[in-house]
This record gives C-alpha cells, structure tokens and sequence, in this order.
C-alpha cells in the first residue's frame, strides 16, 4: 500500500492546528528531519516545545535530545537533563535512561539546577479549538 506522504502532511498540518498533540510531535519531527516537507528545523523545534509546555511525555523527551545534541537550540546538558526528567516522570519510557546518560555528564551542581528547572515547570492546558 503507497503512502501519500503529502497528503499525510496536509492532515498532520489540519491536525496540528487543531491543538492535536501526537500530530504537532510527528509534524515538528518531520520538520526537524525534512522528511516530506521542507527542512525546517525553527518550525519543528517550535511544535515540538509547544507540546513540551502541554507535558506531553513525547515532546518533553523531544526537547530533551535538542538540548543534548544542540538541534534548533543552543546546546545545554542542564537543561537537557531537566527535560528528560520531565519525560521520565510523566511516563516517557526512554526518559529516565536519557536522563542518566546526560547526569553521567554533569557536575553535582549541573544535576541541582537541573532539577530546579524540572520542579518549576508547570504544563499549559492545551488550548481547545475553535469551533
């Protein structure tokens, strides 16, 4: 069965608009990676944190590896810990493996403000659309 990658886009775009979060993670990936659609790495950072603020399990871990590898972001460990911790605690299940590499790789001090950002977040209700 053929896959028709723009029209899959076209739907993931509609979706998105719409404030549905699994489609804002897959369309800001597929920016990121340029994957049927233009490479745009600021688009896709920007979905994939918009996700991050609603604690989406997936673009809390998302944003994590931006600050891990410095993709559409500067690269920052303490905040890439911070992210992954988010992830591990609301269910990612690759977080808390993430989070312990990016710890192997920090100072005590780096871990501390690490967490301090994690205990600060607080996630955004997602916005409902309108009819």
């Amino acid at each position: 069965m053929a896959v028709d990658k723009a029209a899959a886009i076209e739907d993931l775009k509609r979706a998105a608009a719409q404030n549905h979060i699994g489609a804002m993670n897959l369309l800001g990936q597929a920016y990121v990676a340029g994957e049927a659609v233009e490479k745009d790495i600021p688009a896709g950072i920007a979905l994939i944190e918009k996700t991050a603020s609603f604690g989406n399990p997936a673009g809390l871990y998302a944003m994590g590896l931006a600050f891990a590898q410095g993709i559409g972001v500067e690269k920052d460990l303490v905040k890439s810990h911070a992210y992954f911790n988010l992830a591990a605690t609301t269910g990612h299940p690759q977080g808390a493996q993430a989070r312990a590499e990016i710890e192997a790789q920090l100072t005590p001090e780096q871990v501390i403000a690490a967490q301090r950002i994690a205990r600060a977040f607080r996630s955004v209700p997602v916005p409902t659309p309108a009819p």
